[in-house]
């Protein structure tokens, strides 16, 4: 793997952080420990029994060439709705049932194998970020919310924010999708084979998932030891912060928690798309856009279909005032939003 020169100044802000690391594990040594204790409980009861056998499909969909079979289906609806070519309609499907990591995984598999383009893998990689099936429903719904019905209708919001930003992308950005890749024949293993490499490719995505997260547990352990707020754990890792905000807010933020996924899923994503050129500012734009629809489609979904959620018994009145309240700042937001990706996208396109 080819990586750029780093510079020297990049090179002391990396001896830096690695010094304030070094230095915060030793003065706050039992907070990290337990942090860290706290992520690796939530690796082994919640990540691998609620992501793995979705990661193992979305993996074994890709190696088997059922998603290459899925493109050359939903060809001509994938151009039209989100201005891509056929080959990211199994990106799309498979990024909101296996999680946050598979899309950009699928991306960077097609974008090494010359299948698409680098605008396009761009263009996908920004809206193609999800929570999984299993974390939504089994995890936020089931062990969190105690109601498969509260999962469900924040999963629904989660994929209705995917396919809004992604078709929205469609007239903010130009239609560059390549035609070439389009009809490409492609061979695949043996069954035998794709089931055990589908296996191999799932059990290191989780492994890797799991190191991240529970690094990240360690240092939010002594961040809220000086600032106890839910606000940091969304910000860095979701699986903490939506366990947090389960206990004392409404589901409405943790749509927009899920939604938004934290900065410990976005570096799990830049690293698989390293060889992709990402505008990291258009990118946690539209992690900000798509937190806040799924935050509002959530609160649509559970009025609509009238799901009662036990965790709502504990709560006061005034947090779902306020929600309510900024639910018109919340539409412009989005507004804003999507005026400033305009912005972006033109000033690149002229760049």
């Amino acid at each position: 793997m080819m990586y750029k020169t780093t510079d020297g100044k990049t090179l002391i802000l990396h001896g830096a952080v690695a010094a304030a690391l070094l230095v915060t594990a030793l003065v706050f040594t039992e907070k990290v420990t337990e942090g860290a204790s706290q992520g690796i409980d939530f690796c082994v009861n919640v990540l691998v029994p609620s992501l793995f056998p979705f990661m193992f499909i979305a993996s074994f969909a890709a190696q088997s060439g059922a998603c290459s079979a899925l493109g050359k289906l939903l060809k001509k609806p994938t151009r039209a709705l989100f201005g891509l070519s056929g080959e990211f309609a199994a990106v799309i499907i498979m990024s909101v049932i296996g999680g946050y990591p598979v899309g950009a995984g699928m991306i960077a598999k097609l974008f090494s194998e010359k299948r698409i383009t680098e605008y396009e893998a761009r263009r996908a990689a920004y809206f193609s970020v999800a929570s999984g099936a299993g974390f939504m429903v089994t995890f936020i719904g089931v062990r969190l919310l105690r109601s498969v019905e509260a999962g469900l209708c924040v999963y629904a919001a989660q994929i209705c924010s995917v396919l809004i930003t992604g078709i929205a992308g469609r007239f903010i950005f130009r239609n560059k999708y390549s035609k070439n890749h389009d009809s490409g024949d492609s061979t695949f293993p043996p069954l035998s084979q794709a089931v055990v490499d589908s296996a191999a490719a799932a059990t290191k995505n989780v492994i890797e998932m799991c190191g991240i997260v529970v690094l990240f547990s360690s240092f939010i352990s002594v961040i809220k030891s000086f600032w106890d707020s839910a606000a940091v754990s969304v910000a860095l890792e979701v699986t903490r912060a939506v366990s947090e905000l389960s206990q004392t807010h409404s589901v409405v933020l943790i749509g927009f928690a899920a939604g938004f996924g934290g900065l410990c899923v976005h570096f799990q994503i830049f690293r698989l798309l390293r060889e992709i050129r990402i505008n990291k500012a258009i990118f946690f734009l539209y992690r900000i856009i798509q937190g806040i629809i799924t935050a509002l489609l959530t609160k649509v979904f559970v009025g609509i279909t009238g799901v009662a959620i036990p965790v709502f018994s504990s709560m006061s009145s005034p947090p779902a005032r306020s929600l309510s309240a900024t639910a018109l700042g919340s539409a412009l937001l989005i507004a804003t939003g999507i005026c400033f990706l305009f912005s972006l996208a033109n000033n690149i396109e002229r760049s």
